[in-house]
């Protein structure tokens, strides 16, 4: 049975601040216990960190079983990893390095 999916538009829409934990070491056992510390999800810090995508998977699937949104900042702007970061269940993405409206809309 899979975790009901985290609504997190309407959650930033109440304005109140979305506190959340950065991991930056890749071991899915260490992503299921963070997600059940008092933040309301956890985000994957793919770009500076060690964390490839067969690692960011099953962290996503343990972040997810605890009950709280996965959220992936990406290695670049490219659109194919954002897409695979969602596919996998995380409920955001972060895509660095966009500094355009143009470069926002190609992902």
């Amino acid at each position: 049975m899979s975790a009901p999916q985290f609504d997190l538009r309407s959650r930033l829409a109440t304005g109140e601040p979305f506190l959340f934990s950065w991991m930056s070491i890749p071991s899915a056992e260490l992503a299921a216990q963070v997600a059940r510390l008092p933040f309301e999800g956890v985000a994957l810090a793919m770009q500076h960190g060690v964390i490839g995508f067969s690692d960011a998977a099953p962290m996503i699937a343990a972040i997810n079983a605890a009950g709280r949104p996965a959220i992936v900042r990406t290695l670049w702007n490219s659109p194919e990893i954002p897409g695979q970061a969602l596919d996998a269940g995380a409920v955001a993405v972060i895509a660095p390095m966009v500094n355009t409206r143009a470069q926002a809309e190609l992902l």
